[in-house]
């Protein structure tokens, strides 16, 4: 199979059934584990209708698409997002996201300083089983950079300790690096992080 034809585009609300389709079919794919909303939300619920409309008409849901089918797609949001989300959920005010943006000004990378304002968060991505391998991991997240960079100087991401083979995947694929390790209601989490620009301007 030929992969030269695999299109990145921004996802449009066209693409929500989709989306919904492939969120609940892989909710526990390995590779959507990193920063994923799914996972820090309710355990076992994807996203919602809802809120993939909020993530397409206000934040940046990237998708990679062969032959009319999405393969693979990777999500950012504003901080705001994310803890709006879980005070939603009712979860503990102490969520995941609010402590790591609360950690955000003790962090930083190349020697800047990250913050809630120069840096979204990350995830989640997944990238279907039968063109992994392919670059799309890869592709996919190059282009997310490309439409955040206007708005964000940085990425950051939360990945579980034990999910090595997404660890791998961030840091040898997608150019992550590691900025701070978190314990986390009795889990242990890498933070990494990139800049959105990859010519390194910013």
């Amino acid at each position: 199979m030929t992969y030269s034809n695999i299109h990145y585009r921004n996802a449009k609300t066209a693409d929500i059934a989709q989306l919904l389709k492939l969120e609940q079919q892989h909710l526990n794919d390995e590779l959507s584990q990193a920063g994923s909303m799914a996972a820090n939300m309710m355990q076992g619920q994807a996203l919602t209708k809802v809120q993939l409309t909020k993530l397409i008409d206000e934040h940046v849901i990237a998708i990679a698409e062969l032959r009319g089918e999405i393969i693979g797609y990777v999500i950012a949001a504003d901080w705001s997002f994310y803890t709006a989300n879980e005070k939603q959920t009712k979860r503990s005010q102490s969520s995941i996201y609010q402590y790591i943006s609360a950690k955000l000004p003790e962090l930083s990378l190349d020697g800047r300083a990250l913050t809630t304002n120069n840096s979204c968060q990350y995830g989640p991505i997944w990238v279907a089983p039968s063109v992994r391998g392919a670059g799309v991991f890869q592709k996919l997240v190059e282009y997310l950079c490309l439409q955040l960079t206007a708005n964000y100087d940085y990425l950051v991401a939360y990945i579980a300790e034990d999910n090595e083979r997404s660890f791998a995947a961030h840091t040898n694929k997608a150019n992550m690096q590691v900025i701070d390790f978190i314990s986390y209601q009795q889990s242990d989490y890498y933070l990494l992080a990139r800049a959105t620009n990859t010519e390194g301007e910013k």
